[in-house]
């Protein structure tokens, strides 16, 4: 069901006005989703589904430019970006003695040092697989139905969390951004539960793993320890250059 997680949402957060951007064939297929006898089951009360035009000169991003986007925003995470001084900041720090593209140290805005040093230094650390526990949502953490045998079903839901082992090849967990949560499993823990109700503390990279040693290298933009931690990985990969 490619509308899943549109669904998952929708119940959970009682949505009942779902607005549609410029797309005729979407807006019909909401419609047919959300009218139908087990929509009004799940929700406590009718869902209204409106398609409203694009505003003029809007155009569909391609995926490269999407990829392009959102590597930069890693990027800027971990290393800080450059800041556009607005004019009268700009002239201000020039005649103060700076330089345009130099930080703020050396400018007084009433009184008050506004000393800013956007560059960040990340740290990279190694971390043991013990130390870290990494999770995965989705149905990308199983195998497709057509590969179940003929009658079975599946043992987990779609949607529940799915423990990662670093030690066995092909988890895909190189170079994939990791949101760390807010708490530290305890084996009484509810997990599923646990990690719907957690709150996202930051979020680190695995650069490299060694399975020999039991650990593997992670990007952090501090060098608060990891130990113990919960980590949550989606599909957002990012290779530093």
């Amino acid at each position: 069901d490619k509308f899943a997680l549109v669904k998952a949402a929708v119940y959970a957060f009682r949505v009942n006005v779902i607005l549609v951007i410029g797309n005729e064939k979407l807006t019909v297929e909401m419609q047919k989703i959300f009218s139908s006898e087990e929509a009004k089951g799940q929700s406590q009360r009718p869902i209204t589904v409106l398609k409203i035009p694009r505003s003029p000169g809007v155009v569909d991003l391609d995926s490269a430019y999407c990829e392009r986007a959102q590597a930069h925003q890693v990027k800027n995470y971990f290393y800080g970006s450059p800041l556009q001084l607005p004019p009268e900041l700009a002239a201000a720090f020039t005649s103060a003695g700076g330089r345009e593209g130099q930080g703020l140290s050396g400018l007084n805005l009433g009184g008050e040092a506004a000393a800013m040093d956007l560059a960040l230094s990340p740290h990279s650390s190694v971390v043991s697989f013990d130390d870290l526990t990494i999770y995965r949502i989705g149905q990308d953490s199983f195998a497709p139905s057509s590969a179940l045998p003929i009658g079975a079903s599946r043992a987990l839901g779609e949607m529940q969390p799915v423990k990662i082992d670093p030690s066995q090849p092909g988890q895909g967990i190189v170079n994939i951004v990791l949101a760390v949560l807010s708490l530290t499993e305890a084996p009484e823990m509810d997990i599923e539960e646990a990690i719907l109700d957690a709150d996202v503390l930051g979020f680190v990279v695995i650069t490299s793993i060694d399975t020999e040693n039991n650990r593997f290298t992670v990007l952090v933009p501090s060098a608060a320890s990891l130990a113990g931690r919960v980590a949550l990985t989606g599909s957002i990969q990012w290779q530093e250059a």
